[in-house]
């Protein structure tokens, strides 16, 4: 096995689980703001929540059938990259992934066309039911997807025999210390990405469609889910600095650009962290501000990545996603913070705005994108080399295949996901643009 051929497996396997989370994240952040709008659309005079019921429910089939694809894509690509994890790790992963596709399965099977096209042919009370349920469903389903990666990275309730990993405690293993700064930032990362892109196309369909009804309603609930996943998102970050102190030293280092064990704790704010030197060049330190972040051996003393001997994660990466992560949190507390308060003068009324606050408006859906992949790179590329943290290398459960096979599905699942996300965006684009078509129940026809 060739080193290329060790990057490009990396980079196939993390970069479409990487695709997956954002899928299933932006499926979860609409199916929970779908669950609001029902609630909210009681009945049929308060036609502002119902035209966005009717809008988003669309948006959220999209969203839904995107991750079905990814998910299947991406199951194919892992029995064929890294089959031997299975055997080493399955007694573990198994259950938690049994889950993930039963409850998968029962949602889509049973309630999802039921909420597509039951709006107007269910009780008030049945339907919402229904909506719940998929919301309900979702998360279960994702909750022990996440618990099986957080394992991964800080496995628990588990011991090896004869290489193999055997369940000792499954509650441990399922509720494993990694697990709620995993399950936080998730949360965050899909309320955010649904109310940026809620708050976004109130901004771009204002010019369309002047006199929607929907507007004022989404546009409120959009800045609300925003706001509860900037925070969730916040406490998430918080949660896993804490689980890597005490389960992964080397990404807590690696976050700090801390090298020399012992010295003092500076925090590298800026510069080029070189694996090849053991240094930060062009570095920009704060003094002493690196402990909350590091993690210490039983002396006392800071540990920094010169422990690890070369099993250390992608530094450079690690080091400069963290830094993006925070400017992407910055912007947008900072373009929300502006948008709220001058939304709030005018009642939330989006015709009021200028072009230019229209314009910022519409850059709050793109940033949360690049936040909420960068986050989800950031934790996945943390574990590296390690497949399972610090007993299982991804090298040692990769499949012995050459470099041109790695290189062709590498390529073949990248243009896979490059049009999927622009078939995605185009559709979503064309149903911003023309909004629902109401379809005529007796002639068939708009």
């Amino acid at each position: 096995m060739t080193q290329m051929t060790l990057w490009l497996a990396q980079f196939q396997f993390y970069g479409g689980l990487v695709f997956l989370l954002l899928c299933l994240a932006l499926e979860f952040g609409l199916a929970w703001v779908l669950l609001l709008l029902r609630t909210a659309a009681r009945d049929t005079s308060r036609a502002g929540w119902v035209a966005a019921y009717r809008f988003w429910v669309r948006v959220f089939a999209l969203a839904l059938t995107l991750a079905s694809a990814v998910g299947v894509s991406l199951l194919i690509q892992t029995g064929g990259l890294l089959g031997a994890l299975a055997q080493r790790a399955g007694d573990v992963l198994s259950p938690a992934l049994g889950w993930v596709l039963a409850c998968f399965f029962i949602t889509r099977t049973a309630f999802v066309g039921l909420v597509l096209f039951g709006h107007q042919r269910l009780p008030r009370w049945l339907h919402t039911g229904a909506v719940a349920l998929v919301a309900t469903g979702s998360t279960l389903a994702i909750f022990f997807l996440l618990a099986a990666l957080a394992w991964l990275q800080t496995p628990a309730g588990a011991q090896v025999f004869n290489e193999q990993y055997v369940l000792i405690d499954p509650l441990q293993a399922l509720f494993n210390p990694g697990l709620l700064g995993h399950a936080l930032l998730f949360a965050g990362a899909g309320l955010l990405l649904a109310g940026a892109l809620m708050v976004g196309v109130v901004a771009g369909r204002q010019s369309r469609h002047p006199a929607d009804a929907s507007r004022q309603p989404v546009l409120r609930t959009g800045f609300a889910v925003a706001v509860a996943g900037l925070v969730l998102h916040l406490a998430g970050m918080g949660a896993l600095v804490v689980s890597d102190k005490n389960h992964q030293p080397a990404r807590a280092a690696a976050v700090a650009g801390y090298w020399d064990s012992g010295t003092a704790p500076n925090l590298a704010v800026a510069g080029w962290p070189d694996a090849t030197t053991q240094k930060n060049h062009y570095s920009w330190s704060v003094r002493n501000a690196a402990a909350p972040f590091l993690a210490t051996d039983k002396t006392g003393q800071f540990i920094g990545l010169d422990q690890f001997s070369g099993m250390t994660p992608p530094v450079a990466f690690i080091f400069w996603s963290f830094r993006i992560i925070v400017l992407c949190l910055l912007a947008i507390g900072l373009v929300s913070l502006a948008a709220w308060r001058r939304l709030r003068r005018h009642r939330y009324d989006v015709a009021r705005l200028s072009p230019g606050h229209l314009r910022q408006l519409r850059l709050l859906a793109p940033i949360a994108l690049v936040l909420a992949a960068t986050t989800f790179a950031w934790v996945q590329a943390g574990a590296l080399p390690y497949a399972v943290q610090g007993t299982i290398t991804f090298s040692e459960v990769l499949s012995p295949i050459g470099t041109a096979s790695v290189a062709a599905g590498t390529l073949l699942a990248s243009s896979a996901y490059v049009g999927l996300s622009i078939a995605f965006i185009l559709i979503l684009r064309h149903t911003a643009r023309h909004g629902v078509i109401p379809i005529s129940r007796h002639r068939r026809r708009a």
